[in-house]
């Protein structure tokens, strides 16, 4: 069957956009231990007039049972540089907390990409994934995710932000980071769950599962959840005192009491 010659041509300009035209060089990488209020950042940022959030995680970078060829990271960027401008937007921002791993990777193919790694006090984020997970894994992840990150944390590149930071001085944290992006804040941004988004498939209940929950957490204001470590046991609290207690002081955080 032969397409009309108006799709035919509308065709070979999807083509020539994704093969020649030159790729955005600017794109923003959001990363940082799952359960640090990344998805939550990435609703903030996304607000923005001119930043385009891509859906979901690409993963790109990450090779988990599959290796992934280089052409398939190429494609998929190309395709959230067609979908950014399809949008009206300037640039694109991806969140893929493994990328952590592999912002040797992200530096290679966008010399000029923009980093932000969030980091969250690893009490709570403990106390959060062992809701799902043994209380090993929980600190060991949190351990790893951001022990990886510190050789990059004086990169003029990475913008290392505190969760936190936006609860107590949400504006003044906002112009620091949009600084770094070298944009000004949108009004917009503060309000960003007005327009509401799944983040995750099964919409959004707080009463559902743990995917509904986030849906429903991230569709709001921002909360102040910290101290949801309290809520665990002595023998826990003991046990991310002894296993985290120097990179919880090197970044600034207490231990449990």
């Amino acid at each position: 069957m032969r397409l009309p010659v108006h799709q035919l041509r509308g065709l070979g300009l999807l083509l020539r956009d994704i093969i020649f035209r030159a790729p955005m060089d600017n794109p923003i990488f959001l990363m940082g231990c799952g359960h640090s209020g990344t998805t939550l950042l990435s609703r903030i940022l996304g607000a923005h007039h001119a930043i385009y959030m891509v859906p979901g995680e690409t993963n790109c970078f990450i090779d988990y049972r599959i290796h992934k060829p280089e052409w398939y990271a190429r494609m998929v960027f190309r395709l959230c540089d067609m979908a950014c401008k399809a949008n009206g937007k300037l640039r694109w921002l991806e969140k893929s907390n493994g990328n952590v791993k592999h912002v040797d990777k992200i530096f290679k193919r966008y010399p000029l990409a923009k980093i932000i790694w969030l980091i969250r006090d690893g009490r709570d984020v403990v106390a959060s994934l062992h809701k799902v997970h043994p209380i090993d894994h929980c600190i060991n992840r949190w351990k790893e995710l951001n022990e990886v990150m510190l050789p990059w944390q004086d990169n003029p590149q990475v913008y290392k932000l505190h969760y936190e930071d936006l609860i107590t001085d949400y504006d003044k944290t906002m112009e620091s980071l949009m600084a770094f992006l070298g944009m000004n804040v949108d009004p917009m941004q503060q309000h960003y769950y007005r327009n509401k988004k799944e983040m995750f498939f099964g919409g959004g209940k707080k009463e559902g599962n743990l995917f509904q929950y986030r849906n429903w957490q991230t569709n709001k204001p921002i909360t102040d959840c910290r101290g949801r470590w309290k809520s665990l046991t002595e023998e826990e609290k003991q046990q991310i005192n002894e296993e985290l207690g120097d990179l919880l002081t090197q970044f600034g955080y207490e231990l449990c009491s």
